[in-house]
């Protein structure tokens, strides 16, 4: 039998008891590699908005290396 997901009330506890995650190079790569598969209409609007964001969480994350991989 499958088990049902957390709940978001969960999910929020859950991420409170172990505090922040920190993206690794891997988990970048591979939300480029999937970007890179949208639409170029909405390639780039995606790729920076995931930019801008992940800039927000880590003052090392290189921006432009990012977009550069989404294409």
């Amino acid at each position: 039998m499958r088990k049902s997901p957390m709940s978001p009330e969960r999910q929020l506890a859950k991420d409170r008891r172990t505090g922040p995650v920190h993206l690794q190079h891997r988990h970048l790569a591979t939300i480029a590699q999937y970007i890179a598969t949208l639409h170029c209409d909405y390639r780039f609007a995606v790729a920076c908005h995931f930019a801008n964001t992940l800039a927000k969480h880590n003052p090392r994350f290189m921006r432009q290396r990012f977009i550069d991989a989404c294409r």
